[in-house]
């Protein structure tokens, strides 16, 4: 949040930023052996959920200028995964499921005002690069009465972007 306010010229800015980097997984090690009755399950799963604002104000009785900015960058990878040479046995069911959910909720905002001129700038940047990763090694023996190999992303973005000026002059 940001606040200028001046008889003659007023700048402000506002910013929200988020530099976000992560890692979940699920594995089986290489050359393991793995047997289960009820069935065998591999997951992994991650959740990121981010509200960022940024509001201001640049009020001048000449000049009003202001700037509200949220950038928020992540990089998360979700993997779910067995190694290389993994033994696994079971009569049920065999599931090997990554899964990661985003919410995000950008909420950017300003007001300049100035009596001769008003310059306002409002901004959301998202910058997503997750990945997300299910799959069985290579030379695996699966004995399994049902496979389900599943990788899901699931994205819910919202954003709300404001800016409002007023000068006598220009805005």
């Amino acid at each position: 949040t940001s606040v200028a306010v001046s008889g003659s010229t007023a700048g402000g800015a506002a910013s929200g930023n988020l530099i976000f980097t992560g890692k979940v997984m699920a594995a089986v090690a290489e050359n393991a052996t793995v047997s289960g009755d009820a069935g065998i399950i591999v997951k992994a799963e991650s959740s990121e959920d981010i509200d960022a604002a940024a509001v201001g104000a640049g009020v001048a009785g000449s000049t009003g200028i202001q700037g509200s900015f949220v950038v928020v960058v992540m990089n998360v990878t979700t993997q779910a995964v067995t190694g290389e040479n993994a033994t696994l046995t079971t009569e049920n069911t065999l599931s090997i499921t990554a899964e990661d959910t985003v919410r995000v909720l950008g909420i950017t905002g300003g007001a300049a005002a100035g009596g001769s001129a008003a310059v306002g700038a409002a901004v959301d940047v998202f910058v997503f690069k997750n990945t997300v990763t299910a799959h069985i090694g290579t030379n695996n023996h699966v004995v399994a009465g049902e496979l389900n190999i599943l990788a899901e992303s699931d994205r819910r973005i919202g954003t709300y972007v404001m800016m409002v000026s007023a000068g006598g002059t220009a805005a």
